[in-house]
């Protein structure tokens, strides 16, 4: 009958175990002195080795050679592999958990050993024991019969009760280290008589990500096809995972902007039959690679990758922010956790990378602060003039703060123009805007995201300033859609005008309306050419 290759190619002995060493060294001193604990604690992640070490001790304390222990061939340590030798017993804590199977544990470990020198107890996934089993453990566990060791081993050591841990030896399994886990799985294909490439083996490797036991697993998948000759392409394809090629595309498109190449790109993917999940988790990878070539001369040296792939990989880095590459990896990392519950990863994955390949969000902007008006990135631009409202009766007029107290409420601000009452008694010139510098404003818009064309009809330029420009919207969506926007437009502003200015955003109103609500006149100098263009026309006293 067949078996997988994870439980075939168990260790026999110390030596086979990999990436172990620190625990190796500390269970064959103790084998050589004959001062093995009573109780172990074995910690780590999946497949590196807890349950396997665990058998090896107990080949060690039952071993008859007079030499290295475990030797691996006397007949205690057969037995043991065979898994016949009575004094070894291991139990499954997942399916034994109650007080009652510790109770008969209890019951069985008053008898001595039938055949070997110790009899060991290996306990799996012990976290999973009832509070009422560990209670039951505690005395057996701290004062163990001369002839009795426990070995208990769990992933999840945080779950053990502190009285537990206290009367354990523990130690801590290490990932396996990659170098490793690709030079093992070298020998294990030379052995199966099948060649590979190293692209091959390094991908097996990395998707191990350092679980002996998932390595095999995948190796043994790939054993099964037949194939005589293992290549890249088809630990891709057993993968459901997508090629360096494919990713590097797609991460371009995003950085483009082409949205509609990037929902066409996840699109092949699925059609070529990859794992939405495994591509989030791809994705991530070549972020984190992004990252190191932005820092590493030989990114390739750590990410197991050609040369030629490393240096597209540097030059890509190269065009990209450092905020951009953040904003991939959290986006995608939420994906891929909310993946992990979803009928529908695709849709997940594809609202990621429309978030990322979306150029208005990567100015900072967000979707809920468009729908509130609210932005959080308004330029802080120190007026010429701090105006201040007089809260006395009658009409709100506003009164100018004197250059003193200015400089003395901030050294920095230059002291603004005091405006005397003659000129405060002139009517206020106003520069009106023309239509073609919102038309230009919004055509700049539309280059950068086609749905601000939107704005069209209702939006516009009520009136131009020195130190302000009026903005105008239909209605209230308008308004929060101007306001969503409010630091882009400013920038465009200045781009096309030449002066910085603040933008104050009205919602289109009844003249009724108008005349209720009032408008503060303020001073401003007279502009003769606002875009270095036609002069024009000014509105003031005399029209």
């Amino acid at each position: 009958m067949y078996q997988a290759l994870y439980r075939t190619l168990r260790p026999e002995v110390f030596s086979h175990l990999l990436g172990q060493e620190h625990i190796v060294r500390i269970l064959q001193n103790q084998l050589g002195n004959e001062g093995v604990s009573h109780a172990y604690l074995f910690c780590g992640t999946r497949g590196t080795g807890k349950t396997s070490t665990a058998r090896l001790l107990a080949k060690g304390v039952n071993c008859l050679s007079e030499e290295e222990r475990p030797c691996g061939h006397c007949a205690n340590c057969e037995s043991i592999r065979q898994g016949t030798f009575v004094d070894v017993i291991e139990m499954d804590a997942a399916s034994n958990r109650g007080i009652d199977n510790i109770r008969e544990l209890r019951e069985s470990v008053k008898y001595p050993p039938a055949v070997g020198r110790k009899k060991v107890y290996i306990i799996d996934e012990v976290h999973m024991l009832s509070t009422e089993a560990f209670n039951a453990l505690l005395k057996t566990l701290e004062e163990p019969p001369q002839n009795v060791m426990f070995i208990l081993a769990t992933t999840e050591p945080q779950k053990l009760p502190a009285t537990i841990l206290s009367r354990c030896m523990r130690l801590d399994f290490r990932r396996i280290p990659q170098k490793q886990m690709e030079e093992r799985l070298g020998e294990i294909l030379r052995e199966q008589g099948v060649d590979a490439e190293d692209g091959a083996i390094s991908l097996i490797a990395t998707n191990a990500d350092g679980s002996v036991r998932d390595g095999l697993s995948l190796l043994d998948q790939l054993l099964a096809t037949g194939t005589k000759y293992l290549t890249r392409e088809q630990v891709l394809d057993l993968l459901g995972a997508a090629s360096t090629e494919t990713l590097w595309q797609l991460v371009e498109y995003l950085h483009q902007g082409d949205l509609s190449q990037v929902l066409l790109q996840t699109e092949n993917l699925v059609q070529e039959g990859r794992d939405i999940r495994q591509v989030i988790k791809d994705l991530i990878t070549y972020y984190r690679g992004l990252l190191l070539a932005k820092y590493l001369e030989k990114p390739e040296d750590l990410l197991n990758l050609s040369t030629e792939n490393g240096q597209r990989l540097r030059e890509q880095s190269k065009n990209m922010t450092l905020e951009d590459i953040r904003r991939g990896v959290l986006e995608l990392a939420q994906a891929s956790l909310d993946a992990r519950y979803s009928t529908h990863p695709r849709v997940l994955l594809e609202v990621a990378l429309m978030k990322l390949g979306d150029k208005e969000i990567a100015h900072g902007e967000r979707i809920d602060q468009e729908a509130s008006g609210q932005w959080k990135k308004e330029p802080q631009l120190a007026p010429a003039e701090k105006q201040v409202e007089n809260k006395k009766d009658g009409p709100k007029t506003k009164s100018t703060v004197t250059p003193a107290d200015t400089a003395t409420e901030n050294p920095r601000v230059p002291p603004p123009v005091v405006t005397t009452a003659e000129n405060q008694q002139k009517p206020e010139k106003t520069i009106s805007a023309p239509g073609d510098i919102w038309e230009q404003v919004l055509d700049r818009l539309e280059q950068e995201k086609a749905t601000f064309r939107m704005m069209r009809g209702t939006s516009q330029i009520l009136e131009i300033r020195e130190n302000r420009v009026v903005l105008e919207g239909s209605s209230q969506m308008a308004v929060n859609r101007l306001q969503g926007n409010q630091a882009y437009i400013a920038e465009i502003l200045e781009q096309i005008t030449g002066l910085a200015r603040e933008l104050e955003i009205r919602e289109k109103q009844d003249e009724s309306v108008e005349e209720k609500k009032g408008t503060p006149v303020e001073t401003v100098t007279q502009l003769s050419d606002l875009m270095g263009e036609a002069p024009l026309i000014i509105q003031g006293e005399g029209e």
